[in-house]
């Protein structure tokens, strides 16, 4: 079980903010370099305050260099894990849309990903127009599934800001054929980790005969992850490098 690289994975961006927070923070404190250059720059012309002006003034300058050097390596560092993500999601999303269930689906319900979740964004957009596009949005504790139109619908909600409905666009479960699912990590057998709060676990209980699919990176997948009786699993997981069938329906 490859716990401690999936918390590295699922910490990268919490790690990237606290960078950029202490960053900030440093530009803060380097505002009072104009004011500390004037006085220093004041004082040249009093007996052997030049030398230390310099000295000063060099200390400064290589401050900001090395600031500036942090603020580059944090920007590469954000774009290449960006990048990765997307590449990465490209290739799930080529890897579901040639699944056979998703072809046969007439009404899917994807989940918003975010942070650095499989990217579901450009896979809601295609999939608009060629079937009904089902969007979740939290009411008390309860998914409640909701048709979009498009993603211009959806707004951020809830403490992680994750996209959400404005308005629930009611659709019958009886309907809904397909359900794409979220989690930290998966096992070939459909067992997931989600969130922990049973959100999906109590949702999927009300669409017993849709097809049921993980969407997470390979490096998510582990031998075996807790489970308990509650527990809902997944038909197929999809990755970029493969698809799980997971129990045959």
């Amino acid at each position: 079980m490859i716990v401690p690289e999936l918390l590295m994975c699922t910490n990268n961006y919490a790690w990237l903010a606290n960078q950029a927070v202490q960053l900030l923070n440093d530009i803060q404190k380097r505002q009072v370099c104009i004011s500390e250059l004037t006085m220093l720059m004041d004082s040249i012309g009093k007996p052997g305050a030049s030398e230390h002006a310099a000295e000063e003034i060099l200390k400064l300058l290589n401050t900001k260099l090395n600031l500036k050097l942090n603020l580059n390596i944090l920007d590469k560092e954000v774009g290449e894990i960006e990048k990765e993500i997307m590449e990465k999601s490209n290739r799930i999303k080529s890897n579901l849309f040639n699944l056979e269930s998703y072809k046969k689906s007439k009404t899917a319900m994807f989940f918003v990903s975010f942070s650095s979740e499989a990217n579901t964004h450009d896979m809601i957009k295609e999939s608009i127009g060629r079937k009904t596009v089902i969007a979740p949005k939290v009411v008390q504790n309860e998914i409640e599934p909701s048709v979009i139109i498009d993603l211009d619908s959806l707004i951020p909600s809830g403490k992680f800001g994750i996209l959400e409905p404005i308005e629930i666009m009611k659709i019958a479960y009886k309907n809904i054929d397909l359900v794409l699912v979220p989690g930290i990590a998966f096992d070939k057998e459909g067992h997931r980790i989600g969130y922990g709060f049973g959100y999906y676990d109590k949702f999927l209980k009300k669409v017993p005969k849709a097809v049921k699919i993980g969407l997470c990176f390979d490096f998510q997948l582990a031998d075996k992850v807790p489970r308990e009786e509650h527990d809902m699993q997944v038909d197929f997981i999809v990755t970029e490098e493969r698809v799980i069938e997971c129990r045959k329906k």
